[in-house]
């Protein structure tokens, strides 16, 4: 049925993430900062922020690229995730590569073209 088919699609988008969480030493132990935040705390046991917060009129439309990056810009100023493990080509993605954050926190992409997901580690400058 549709739930079936839904609940796979979105699985199979997910896969890349959490393979990535679970096998990487060089998240573990560290706040990762995620869109797909629920499942991989779930499947990788790490501390996981959500970065797709809603709110009731995200359920009437969607929200816009600056209110995605107001939303990242605030989540990392509050919580300093050491990692960002995010989904490619998705609008979460665009908004993390766009956000403004503390002059003092630069991230550096750890994962391969083409492997189904994005991450960034902290790193010093």
């Amino acid at each position: 049925g549709w739930a079936a088919s839904a609940s796979s699609a979105m699985a199979t988008r997910m896969r890349p993430a959490i393979q990535l969480a679970t096998a990487e030493p060089r998240l573990r132990g560290r706040l990762i900062a995620s869109d797909i935040a629920p499942a991989l705390a779930l499947y990788s046991g790490e501390q996981v922020i959500s970065l797709d917060i809603l709110r009731v009129r995200d359920h009437l439309r969607d929200k816009t690229l600056e209110e995605r990056m107001d939303v990242i810009t605030a989540l990392d100023a509050a919580f300093t995730p050491a990692a960002y493990v995010l989904l490619p080509n998705g609008p979460i993605l665009a908004a993390f590569l766009r956000a403004e954050r503390d002059t003092t926190r630069h991230f550096r992409e750890f994962t391969r073209a083409g492997v189904g997901v994005r991450a960034f580690q902290l790193s010093p400058r």
